[in-house]
């Protein structure tokens, strides 16, 4: 018992030295930063982990975490000092025990620190992976943290190096799933219409209003060519899966001699058309029969309210998940750097607009 308790006094003795300065781990394959990969949110990481260096690091920061740190220490050796003197066979073991492990948590939060560069594999707007670095980050912290996300990379990178896999579906690649910007508009094309009512207007509208001028040649609307870049003015059912601004294309359907039905209360046709509806004229369930050009108006209605609550939901998702930028300026910048070069820009609730019609056609 006695040699064990000269041998514990004797590392204190080598190592309470090294406390008096503050060293720097550097990784043994030399440099002197350890890589954290992160997928997304690397600027939150890099400012987290700047929080921690100011309040556990004496020197980036003056926050009472070192008295703390020993008043705790101070009071738990008390405790176990006293037990220690009512059975020192028992106690006195875990009383240098206990010194050992607060010196060392003390040692790896105050005093001993490692440079992380934080690797974010998702790339920006301008399609570049962002690096951050963050100097002086307590080694009980930063090396946990960078060798767990260090080890996670290697075994994902041999994964898709040694498997055959889709360029989209590998994290390593730099135009492939972690390409946020185009990933989102990917994304946006899976938007639907939640309201039964504007989809089956729509789809009353295209069979009804939209293939009659098709076969008269009086519908047209505006494509971009995807070689010159142009838009020219087209004809026919291709402007239905190309046109720009599909909305303005269905309009040119409209036409006061031929009839369809849409799904909507009379309030809501009323409000569209401007004319009450007559009485007996129909019902939401079973569908009013209107021309097709007070039908386009009722649809164009039902659909942008659609397509506003889809934007306002999907803006108070990306609250609840603590995103601080707007939906609508997120959206915007998104479309901008996913037509880059052109830098064409569109609202939330119109891309969602277009994207639901689209789909609304598809079934």
């Amino acid at each position: 018992m006695q040699i064990l308790i000269i041998l514990m006094a004797a590392v204190l003795g080598v190592l309470m030295p090294e406390m008096a300065w503050a060293d720097t781990l550097t990784p043994l394959r030399g440099g002197n930063t350890w890589d954290l990969y992160v997928f997304g949110n690397g600027r939150v990481i890099f400012d987290i982990l700047n929080s921690i260096k100011m309040l556990m690091v004496p020197t980036a920061g003056s926050t009472g975490f070192n008295t703390l740190l020993l008043c705790m220490a101070s009071l738990g050796f008390l405790v176990l000092a006293v037990a220690a003197g009512f059975d020192p066979g028992k106690n006195l073991i875990r009383m240098f025990t206990y010194i050992l492990v607060v010196w060392g948590v003390s040692w790896g939060s105050t005093s001993l620190t490692a440079n992380v560069n934080v690797n974010d594999l998702v790339v920006n707007q301008a399609g570049l992976k962002e690096n951050y670095v963050v100097d002086g980050v307590p080694a009980l912290v930063a090396l946990p943290a960078a060798l767990t996300s260090q080890v996670g990379y290697y075994f994902t990178t041999v994964m898709e190096t040694y498997f055959s896999m889709p360029d989209g579906f590998k994290t390593s690649s730099a135009g492939g799933q972690f390409n946020l910007f185009a990933k989102m508009v990917q994304e946006g094309n899976e938007f639907q219409f939640t309201d039964p009512k504007a989809k089956q207007t729509m789809q009353a509208y295209i069979g009804d209003c939209v293939v009659p001028a098709i076969a008269m040649g009086s519908f047209h609307g505006s494509v971009k060519d995807p070689l010159t870049g142009k838009t020219e003015d087209v004809q026919g059912a291709t402007v239905l899966a190309q046109s720009s601004n599909l909305m303005d294309a269905l309009a040119t359907a409209s036409n006061q001699a031929i009839m369809t039905k849409v799904y909507a209360n009379s309030a809501t046709i009323a409000n569209a058309t401007g004319a009450a509806v007559p009485a007996g004229g129909g019902s939401e369930a079973m569908g009013t029969l209107l021309t097709c050009d007070e039908a386009y108006k009722v649809m164009k209605l039902l659909t942008q309210t659609n397509a506003s609550h889809l934007a306002a939901a999907a803006s108070a998702a990306y609250a609840k998940a603590g995103v601080m930028v707007p939906y609508e300026t997120l959206y915007s910048s998104m479309l901008a750097g996913a037509s880059a070069p052109t830098g064409t820009t569109s609202r939330a609730s119109g891309y969602i607009l277009q994207q639901g019609m689209l789909n609304s056609m598809n079934g």
